[in-house]
Formats: structure tokens, sequence, C-alpha cells
């Protein structure tokens, strides 16, 4: 990687909830979008926050110095993320650019946020479980994401890895369903849509119904930033980013009458 570039990729990305007896229709009209059979999927998702967060609230507060840059660490979301045998730490932006809206009086429809994921920082030897998923596609949205969590399990070593960086565990989240992917017009954009339940299996949201179905558009692409990347490349992430933004679009107008996409904040 050249001095002065920080590797990092682009998420477009628009949420919402599906009800149980609407998705059935939701595959279908899918199934009209994408001929590529839709896969099962289970993930893991641990956010952490710093291990001296709480302690460390008073005095970093009472001082404005310190309080910026409080508020400046708040702003990235650090998580450890396992799906299909891999785990990863990501640092995930909360600095999130909402695209402009279309007519310019309506309100945001999705959202873009940077990402960096930093791989094999948690090195272990491939599992059996997860690496293929013996998941039948046609029933995953019919189980709990816990009754298929084996399938997404952390590298065995990824808490002293944390430790060293003085986070911690905060929550956990738990993902399963179906994942679709989308032809892109864009060799740069990955496009996909994914239709799951989801679990929190630490400091739950009491809140939280587990018998929602959600329904995640997502576009992502490689976007490198600093003062040494070429002009092509940026030219190439900005035409990626009009990409994304027009796929995301459309599947909102597609899907408007059985699930209502909204920006993901």
């Amino acid at each position: 990687m050249s001095t002065g570039v920080q590797r990092q990729h682009v998420q477009v990305s628009a949420l919402g909830e599906v009800e149980a007896l609407h998705v059935g229709a939701l595959m279908q009209l899918l199934s009209r979008r994408t001929s590529i059979p839709p896969q099962p999927f289970v993930e893991r998702e641990t956010y952490l926050v710093r291990a001296d967060d709480e302690s460390s609230a008073a005095v970093e507060l009472s001082d404005s110095q310190w309080s910026n840059v409080r508020r400046a660490r708040e702003q990235t979301r650090l998580s450890v993320h396992t799906e299909n045998g891999t785990t990863y730490v990501c640092a995930d932006s909360q600095y999130i650019l909402y695209l402009p809206p279309s007519p310019p009086s309506a309100n945001p429809t999705c959202a873009v946020r940077s990402v960096v994921l930093m791989e094999d920082l948690t090195p272990a030897p491939p599992t059996d479980v997860g690496s293929t998923l013996s998941i039948d596609p046609t029933t995953v949205l019919s189980v709990w994401p816990s009754q298929v969590s084996a399938h997404a399990q952390h590298k065995p070593n990824w808490p002293a890895l944390v430790a060293g960086l003085n986070w911690t565990k905060n929550s956990e989240t738990l993902r399963s369903g179906l994942r679709y992917v989308f032809v892109s017009p864009d060799p740069l954009v990955l496009n996909e849509l994914r239709v799951y339940r989801a679990e929190e299996t630490e400091n739950a949201n009491p809140d939280a119904d587990p018998h929602r179905i959600y329904v995640r558009a997502l576009s992502t692409f490689r976007s490198d930033v600093g003062a040494h990347v070429p002009k092509h490349a940026q030219d190439e992430a900005a035409r990626a980013l009009q990409s994304a933004q027009q796929h995301v679009q459309e599947l909102q107008k597609a899907l408007d009458a059985v699930v209502q996409l909204r920006r993901d904040a």
C-alpha cells in the first residue's frame, strides 16, 4: 500500500422491515430482479467500547479539549464481525453523508458511510463449522439466529486483540437469513440485499422484537482516501458512488409495495 493512502470502503445502504406474511411476495419480486439464487448467511457482530469509557467520562467531559477527543472517538464504531468463517475488525465511521434528495425538498433516501476493514488480525486455523453453510435456504428465516449461531463463531483469540487495543465487548447481535446478489453495471460495486432476522445475545434492547424480519439494501465499493490516491481512482470512486446510489434507489422504488426501505442511519 502506498504511503499516504488509507484503504477503505464506502457503503450506500437503506433498511426496512417486512411483515412475515409479505416475505413470499418480496422473494417473488427479488427473483425477477436477479437470476442468482439467494444464499443463506449467518453473521455475528460484537460491538466494542473503550474499556475505560465509563470511568473516564467525568474527566473527559469536564475538559474542553478532552471532550472534543471523546466526541471524535464516539463517531467511530468498532466491531468484531464473523461471517463465512472469517473474523475481522471493522471500524465504521458514523460521519454519515446523506445523499442529496430528489427532489431537493424531499428527505434523503439512503446513507453513505466509510468503513475500514482490518482482516487477518485474529489468525487461527479455519474451522469446519462456518466454512460451508449446511442451512436450508427455504427454512433459514423460520429459525432463531441463536439456533444457527455455531456457523458464525469468532476466532478464539479475538478477545486478546481487543484487550490489547484497550477496548471491550459492549453488545452482540446475531443475524441469519438470505443474501441476494445483483449484477452491477459498475465492476467496482457489489450490490446485495439481505432478508434476515436479528437476535441480540448480550445487552439486548428490551424494546427489540425478535419476530421482526429486516430487509437491508447494501452497495459497497472500494474508495481509498489520501493525498497519493491517483486521479483515475478518484474518478472511478465517484462513478461507483453514483452507480451504488442509483441501484439502492431503484430497489427502494421496486420493493416499495412490500417493504419501505429508509436511509440506514
